[in-house]
């Protein structure tokens, strides 16, 4: 049966997501590959060296089963639980948990399909302080086709997709002090994205678990790795990045509360710009504004690298990368440049910029769409003369692109 049902999921377009070992897992997994649609398996480092089953189109591999339960659940439109073992049980109970406390984002459908599991549903108003509203939070299946129904059901009222296909990025290291501030200006903002992804890069404080508090209000996905440093973090951003416009928003920086409105829009407008910018808001440690900051228009971005190429020094601190902050990326541009320079750990964005403004338009909304917060800790100020080292050096390779022929 659930090789059928999942068969059936996959000639629908959906994917299947299972825990990616054996068992109803496998049979679910061959079901949607043998279909052509996506085959996920969430295998978990605790297993290892166990081989995930051969029917997999993707694989998640998690830490360990807390990890696993969290993906699992946060990235599913719908859960169909089947007869299983303990896992099955930990796995169900805690999706009518979340479902009880209305923490699951569009009231995700949980639907029982099997004898055991169903009755198993039941036994729990003999023993625990539950009634009937709390079994209402199921609801139950025989037949594959029962369960397809209840799932288009389920999606026939959910909330239109969001205006703006856009995924929002932050690449975070210890960020634990900001991190819940910079989600919540995601969370409000007037048009919402369709996903926002955090990459953990290798944080030794509470980051990953802060951000975790967040998943019921923002669909959020986190990305855990290890220390790469600022560009390999925005790679793996880009490389998870499942939309076509990907912003990137630091970790201790805010958006203003029209950012992805305002976007949208100038992308609509704009659909050949390879970066869509703003001006922005300077904001001191207590998020406090200090100034505005505004931007070169378009004509100007060449001349304004070429300029703080120019004029770059230690002693310089007020010389600054006149496009942005708050950059929407074409997510097909930023792939055909190979991503972000990783050698380049501190002038990233001023060689992507360089790169782009010599290939394909930009756009600027000429109004302050981000809050750029500025501290003792940015990375212009404790790392300046490596900034300033990093910048030619991103320079030099522009001339030569430019000499060569190769933009």
């Amino acid at each position: 049966m659930a090789e059928q049902l999942a068969a059936q999921v996959a000639r629908r377009g959906w994917g299947v997501m299972t825990g990616g070992y054996y068992g109803i897992m496998e049979a679910a997994n061959r079901g949607a590959s043998a279909s052509g649609g996506s085959s996920c398996g969430v295998t978990i480092a605790s297993f290892d060296p166990k081989a995930p089953n051969a029917f997999l189109t993707d694989r998640r591999h998690e830490l360990d089963l807390c990890d696993r339960l969290r993906v699992l659940l946060e990235e599913a439109d719908a859960i169909v639980v089947f007869d299983g073992g303990l896992g099955t049980v930990a796995e169900f109970t805690l999706a009518w948990v979340r479902r009880q406390v209305a923490e699951s984002r569009h009231a995700t459908p949980i639907i029982l399909v099997g004898g055991r599991i169903q009755k198993l549903s039941r036994v729990f108003l003999d023993f625990a302080h539950l009634g009937q509203p709390d079994l209402g939070l199921l609801s139950v299946a025989c037949h594959p086709e029962e369960v397809i129904s209840q799932i288009e059901e389920h999606f026939s009222r959910m909330p239109p997709r969001p205006a703006f296909d856009v995924t929002v990025g932050i690449a975070a290291y210890n960020a634990q002090e900001t991190i819940c501030e910079t989600l919540k200006s995601i969370w409000r903002q007037t048009v919402e994205p369709r996903e926002t992804i955090v990459v953990d890069d290798g944080s030794t404080d509470g980051t990953v678990e802060l951000a975790r508090t967040h998943r019921a209000t923002v669909p959020l996905r986190i990305v855990r790795q290890e220390n790469a440093g600022t560009p390999g973090a925005l790679n793996r951003l880009f490389a998870s990045c499942r939309t076509p416009y990907l912003l990137v928003v630091d970790a201790d920086d805010l958006l203003a509360p029209t950012a992805l409105e305002k976007m949208r829009d100038a992308a609509h407008a704009s659909p050949e710009s390879a970066i869509i910018y703003s001006n922005h808001y300077c904001i001191d440690a207590a998020g406090n504004v200090t100034g505005v900051r505004q931007s070169v228009s378009p004509s100007e971005v060449r001349r304004s690298l070429d300029d703080l190429h120019e004029r770059i020094d230690v002693s310089n601190v007020d010389n600054f990368l006149r496009v942005g902050h708050a950059r929407l990326y074409r997510v097909e541009c930023l792939r055909q440049m190979g991503g972000f320079a990783e050698d380049l750990v501190y002038a990233e964005d001023y060689d992507l910029i360089l790169r782009a403004a010599w290939r394909w338009p930009l756009t600027h909304v000429d109004e302050p769409l981000y809050f750029y917060r500025w501290h003792p800790e940015n990375k212009s100020s404790r790392f300046r003369p490596d900034q300033v080292e990093d910048v030619r050096e991103a320079y030099r390779r522009h001339i030569w692109r430019r000499r060569s022929g190769r933009t």
